[in-house]
């Protein structure tokens, strides 16, 4: 069947069912949007005198008589200005990495795909506007995959010396392969290095404080908040660096299954100015994770479908999907474009590639051979003087490419 048939047949189903439980509302084809490969949204119109509750009361009916068509669990979520049914993609696809624009500002992370705006667009979080981001949702949601978007994006798009990150990943899984990127000041998995971590955040807070300095930024990455959360005193720790942080240049980006779950409930609760919500296992926790009832983020069908959610507005987006080799990929680009300052004097060895070219720059600035050598090593020998000699007689390497993300 075609994506214009399988509309039709289900603009029919839909109405027909509304009709069905005397609902004064219904869609048409001219008021439907495909969302790429991740959605479809039917648009409702209402009757004056009917209520949207009433609506939403039917959602199982609809997505009863959907999944009957389609042969498949479909779920059917309410969205609220503009009034619609959204369905998933009848052959859904991954939104590929590789046809985002990754390049951006400094302090600039690209979230994913925006269906809510027209024409659709990348939703991008700017850390000076949203200081602290949570992102919620279940095995399956794609909650990883967009946490690594956001990490690597912000790693692209900003030097190691305006950003630092202390990286969190106590289930030592999504965020490991992010350990090696230049940013990256500390990676914790264990408790006591967890715990110790954080306690260097805020200690760096106290510091700031003390200084009245809000820079460089320093961003610290959870990977399952609930579990960081259970040891002694990390709470406590973690509603200070929220609260206080956003003024003075420190970010938190968390993640979790739980957002409703103990403890990490005063935490979440007024700290996050943006909510990242995928699909969670009920109502509760979704609005526990949203911050507010009504959203519909339960009966999201996972696979990077989300919820952004900042102040009054309410977005679907799709997060991008970015396997390992994607990941390992991005991490050596960010590296290369970003590459570790060479510090003088050398190991008594022969220099490497980016060594040598930092040795050149230095030749510029010294006034001969022999201080350049003293410079480099401390001393001088046969061997350091034709290791310089080399160095210094190397062509210049080919600036390093940066991935072509390629065209919309």
């Amino acid at each position: 069947m075609t994506i214009e048939a399988q509309l039709h047949t289900e603009i029919h189903l839909i109405n027909q069912t509304l009709a069905a439980f005397a609902i004064d509302a219904g869609t048409r084809p001219g008021w439907t949007t495909v969302a790429g490969t991740s959605y479809i949204a039917y648009g409702l119109r209402t009757g004056r005198s009917q209520p949207i509750d009433a609506i939403e009361r039917r959602l199982p009916e609809l997505s009863e008589r959907i999944s009957a068509h389609r042969g498949r669990p479909t779920p059917v979520r309410l969205r609220r200005l503009p009034l619609a049914l959204e369905v998933p993609h009848p052959t859904p696809q991954p939104l590929d990495w590789r046809a985002a624009t990754l390049r951006q500002r400094r302090y600039t992370m690209l979230a994913g795909r925006n269906y809510s705006a027209q024409p659709a667009a990348d939703l991008l979080v700017r850390l000076d506007e949203q200081p602290h981001a949570l992102i919620a949702g279940t095995t399956g949601s794609g909650k990883s995959t967009l946490a690594r978007m956001l990490l690597l994006s912000l790693a692209l798009n900003t030097a190691p010396d305006e950003l630092a990150m202390v990286l969190v990943d106590m289930k030592n899984s999504d965020l490991a392969a992010l350990a090696t990127l230049p940013h990256v000041a500390q990676f914790a998995m264990l408790e006591h290095d967890a715990a110790a971590a954080v306690r260097s955040v805020e200690a760096e807070l106290r510091r700031r404080i003390e200084r009245q300095i809000n820079s460089p930024k320093l961003l610290l990455a959870i990977d399952e908040l609930r579990e960081l959360a259970r040891l002694p005193g990390i709470v406590d720790r973690l509603s200070s660096i929220l609260s206080l942080g956003r003024s003075l240049g420190i970010h938190v980006i968390a993640a979790t299954q739980h957002p409703k779950a103990g403890d990490i409930g005063s935490v979440v609760k007024a700290n996050f100015p943006l909510r990242l919500v995928g699909q969670v296992v009920g109502a509760r926790q979704a609005e526990a994770a949203a911050d507010r009832p009504g959203t519909g983020a339960e009966l999201l069908p996972g696979n990077g479908a989300f919820l952004a959610i900042s102040g009054p507005e309410t977005l679907r987006i799709q997060a991008y999907w970015l396997d390992d080799t994607a990941v390992a990929s991005l991490v050596r680009t960010i590296a290369a474009k970003w590459p570790a300052p060479v510090e003088f004097p050398l190991p008594r060895r022969e220099p490497t590639p980016e060594e040598a070219t930092a040795i050149r720059q230095l030749r510029t600035t010294l006034p001969s051979l022999n201080a350049t050598i003293l410079a480099v090593y401390g001393s001088k020998s046969s061997d350091t003087h034709r290791w310089i000699t080399e160095a210094l007689a190397a062509p210049e390497p080919e600036p390093a490419k940066i991935i072509r993300i390629g065209a919309r």
